[in-house]
């Protein structure tokens, strides 16, 4: 779900938080 930059920060943190 590419589109918004800010999402796309949020979700590289998520998976690295995310086991």
């Amino acid at each position: 779900m590419k589109g918004n930059s800010l999402y796309s920060e949020d979700e590289e943190i998520i998976q690295m938080l995310k086991p």
